[in-house]
């Protein structure tokens, strides 16, 4: 699990640069977690970069978006999420 601390709490979406070069040079899944800010940067993140997860925080929390409604979302992108 990779922070990044220059988006986290921002709500300007995942630092793709970061993650995508972490995930070239590591033999380890990488999951995400800072700077969601709505249902289409978790869609960039997981369609764009190789990443096996992603963190959710104050928007759960907050109730601006469910479990449900992200895993529609992507599953609508055409990524394969689990049940």
């Amino acid at each position: 699990m990779v922070t990044s601390i220059d988006r986290h709490g921002t709500g300007l979406g995942f630092d793709i640069e970061l993650y995508q070069a972490l995930a070239e040079v590591v033999d380890v899944p990488v999951t995400a977690f800072g700077g969601a800010g709505n249902i289409q940067h978790f869609v960039d993140l997981f369609t764009k970069i190789n990443v096996t997860g992603a963190l959710v925080g104050v928007l759960l929390h907050n109730k601006v978006l469910t479990i449900k409604d992200i895993k529609k979302a992507l599953y609508k992108s055409g990524v394969v999420v689990r049940q």
